[in-house]
């Protein structure tokens, strides 16, 4: 990814790095003859309270960015720091635990979920339309 993806949108912050991406790499078919490196260096610092949005064309990885922060994918390499917890470092368990307490995640489709949910509560379907 040669764009940088991450603009600083609102600064009210204090000092405190809420997260901290250093190095981050990540691959898509490690090893394979279809490898595809999709992050390569990224390096930024959040602080507490600022407001960020993430930006780019189709495809230069802006979902993976995410969901590695999120701790639904994996680097390839390097870290995530979030509050001082290294995201690379928990296993499942603590992943889990951790996403449940601090991690709020809004999926890119979700207007989906509210247009399926008629098939389950036929009832409401008028309200969901």
């Amino acid at each position: 990814m040669t764009e940088q993806i991450v603009k600083t949108i609102l600064k009210q912050s204090d000092e405190r790095v809420a997260l901290s991406v250093d190095n981050l790499h990540h691959k898509y078919n490690k090893g394979k003859s279809n490898e595809v490196y999709v992050l390569k260096g990224i390096d930024f610092e959040i602080s507490a309270g600022e407001m960020v949005a993430i930006m780019g064309p189709s495809g230069c990885g802006k979902t993976t960015l995410l969901n590695i922060i999120g701790g639904l994918d994996y680097a390839t390499r390097g870290s995530i720091t979030i509050d001082n917890h290294i995201i690379g470092e928990m296993d499942d368990s603590e992943l889990t635990k951790f996403r449940r307490d601090n991690i709020g995640y809004i999926f890119q489709l979700f207007n989906l979920f509210v247009r399926g949910l008629w098939r389950f509560y036929p009832h409401l379907s008028d309200a969901l339309v």
